[in-house]
């Protein structure tokens, strides 16, 4: 009969030992598939992160129309005033109705349709009045000295003597000024 094997107190802390180091792997197998898991969850929100910069790129590369490029600068000065969403647009001031449409319409413009809309503005044509006005000045200071210098100095203003001919200039440089923005 084979005698039977007697356990003694090494033989029983080696299998605890080997109990305590089954349970340790199982622990870092654990924390292992734990990581594993954070590091793939990781790599999701990168590679989302990525496609989203590629979709801006994307959308980048292509001409807006106008409405997106409208759309997209109101959510950029949303951003850029710390509101989430759409940006509200201004209330509009109380005056007459054309002038509420033309601040509604200015409040939903990027700087660069401003700019845009000032530049025709000032190429819009004069008002009717500005031309005889430019032209009354310039001939008005051109008659004032040749008046002055065919009356020899007794006409227009006898007592300004020389400094008529002063006034003269300055009146027509009024008419010079104005031509600057004759259209």
């Amino acid at each position: 009969m084979p005698k039977e094997a007697s356990s003694t107190p090494a033989d029983d802390e080696l299998d605890l030992d080997a109990a305590a180091e089954d349970t340790t792997d199982e622990t870092e197998l654990d924390a292992d598939d734990t990581a594993d898991a954070d590091d793939a969850e990781t790599d999701a929100v990168a590679e989302e992160a990525d496609d989203a910069e590629e979709d801006d790129v994307a959308a980048a590369a292509k001409p807006l129309t106008e409405k997106e490029r409208l759309k997209r600068s109101k959510e950029i000065a949303a951003k850029a005033q710390g509101k989430k969403g759409k940006a509200t647009p201004k209330r509009p001031t109380k005056t007459s109705r054309k002038a509420e449409g033309e601040a509604e319409k200015r409040a939903g413009m990027t700087k660069e349709q401003l700019r845009e809309t000032s530049a025709a503005r000032k190429d819009a044509p004069n008002p009717v009045w500005f031309k005889p006005v430019m032209f009354g000045f310039l001939i008005l200071g051109f008659l004032w000295i040749l008046v002055f210098y065919l009356s020899q100095g007794y006409f227009p203003v006898r007592e300004l003597d020389n400094w008529n001919i002063l006034i003269g200039f300055g009146i027509a440089m009024v008419g010079f000024l104005m031509m600057t923005n004759w259209k």
